[in-house]
């Protein structure tokens, strides 16, 4: 799991070539999330029906890691206790980002979506006033950055040692490392996957190939011939795998710079420092550590 954009979708990927690992090939289920409604507009992938989603598990052989990557139970209050409830001794994985910049990001992906058509600061700012909030409700840019209290309640039910933090700024500047810690506190042996180079961002590359993984993903999680429908998703996902393009390619690169690099707005950044800040020096102090995170630097 982790914050939305901030990477999950790339650690997602490169944990599914990893011998001994086992990843749900829909990405994002949300079956722990009972906030998030499968009767939604923006995703079609929501299951709450036990038998659905254990049927995305059924592939497992002897694979000595299992698990799934959905964003929303970083934010869902009642995901900790769900997911405890069925698996005590869950080993759980979250990236966290810069929250002004994971929120920037955000609203981009919501711009490029034909989702959102104000300025940066008045999106923000009408989204974190509504009243009517949720995931694939409202877009939650604010929301989603206040890590403090959603990192907490995880600590508080699985225990330190069976949580894993990562900084999505220091796992894009040493993926290999990053995996490898990941693959260490699965109790796994260093891997480096096939695909490390690869940028896995359906908004940032939104190629044929990936756009047919999201068709198929539809197809497969609501088909009566389960089985037809998963051999084919597998299929399409190990042909992104493969031939996605790499993350040094010119194109890709110009795309990265203009999602990561793009300057926030300065009235919106000043919002969501205020707005923030208190909350990172709580979550300096329960990690323990500083973050790498400029607009957060004292």
């Amino acid at each position: 799991m982790g914050a939305a954009r901030s990477g999950t979708t790339s650690l997602y990927e490169y944990l599914g070539t990893v011998p001994g690992v086992y990843i749900t090939p829909i990405k994002e289920p949300h079956y722990f999330a009972p906030t998030v409604s499968e009767n939604n507009r923006i995703s079609r992938f929501v299951t709450h029906d036990k038998s659905q989603y254990l049927n995305l598990y059924k592939d497992v052989k002897n694979q000595e890691a299992i698990g799934e990557a959905s964003a929303s139970y970083l934010w869902d209050v009642q995901s900790p206790k769900a997911i405890h409830d069925v698996v005590p001794n869950a080993r759980i994985i979250m990236i966290l980002r810069d929250p002004v910049e994971r929120a920037f990001s955000h609203y981009l992906m919501g711009v490029r979506q034909r989702q959102e058509t104000l300025p940066f600061y008045d999106a923000i700012d009408k989204d974190y006033k509504r009243s009517d909030k949720g995931y694939f409700i409202s877009h939650l840019y604010v929301d989603l950055g206040l890590y403090s209290e959603q990192l907490r309640r995880y600590l508080d039910t699985f225990g330190p040692k069976n949580v894993k933090i990562l900084m999505f700024e220091e796992f894009i500047k040493d993926t290999k490392v990053a995996v490898n810690d990941v693959l260490e506190f699965l109790g796994l042996q260093p891997y480096e996957p096939s695909n490390l180079n690869t940028v896995y961002d359906p908004y940032l590359n939104p190629t044929k190939r990936t756009r047919m993984v999201s068709r198929l993903s539809k197809i497969a999680f609501h088909s009566k011939t389960t089985d037809m429908a998963y051999e084919i998703l597998k299929t399409a996902r190990r042909a992104v795998r493969k031939n996605s393009q790499p993350a040094n390619d010119g194109r890709v690169q110009e795309l990265l710079k203009a999602t990561y690099k793009s300057a926030v707005p300065e009235d919106g950044r000043i919002y969501l420092k205020q707005i923030y800040r208190n909350d990172v020096i709580t979550l300096k102090t329960i990690l323990g550590r500083s973050v790498p995170w400029p607009n957060f630097v004292e």
